[in-house]
């Protein structure tokens, strides 16, 4: 995969929790989702999806971070320390994610979608 789930910080902390994802290679962010749900138990997970973010297009490099942050704020971009750039994207949501025991977060990739309007 091109992008990577490395982490979910800050747990039950809206204005501080957030997913961190890396790129292992480079790609455009708009073929991803991300979505949390519930493991139902020690190997498997719930088919049942809670909050879902679709990420709006953006190329990343190789080796780039991708923070998801639960909170409101101005999405932006920067170098980091690893010599790469983090971007930093705002779910824009009033109450935390990840706030219970058993949370799991599921990143897809979408290779082709359609739409229609109802």
């Amino acid at each position: 995969m091109s992008l990577e789930l490395i982490n979910i910080h800050e747990k039950g902390q809206q204005n501080s929790e957030y997913v961190e994802l890396m790129a292992n290679e480079k790609c455009n962010l708009k073929y991803y989702i991300i979505s949390d749900t519930t493991y139902t138990s020690n190997t498997a997970i719930s088919n049942k999806l809670r909050h879902i973010y679709w990420f709006a297009p953006k190329d990343v490099a190789k080796g780039d971070y991708v923070f998801l942050r639960t909170g409101k704020g101005t999405n932006t971009t920067h170098a980091n320390q690893a010599g790469t750039t983090t971007h930093v994207f705002y779910w824009g949501l009033d109450k935390a994610v990840w706030n219970n025991t058993g949370d799991a977060g599921i990143l897809f990739t979408l290779k082709t979608w359609s739409t229609k309007k109802a």
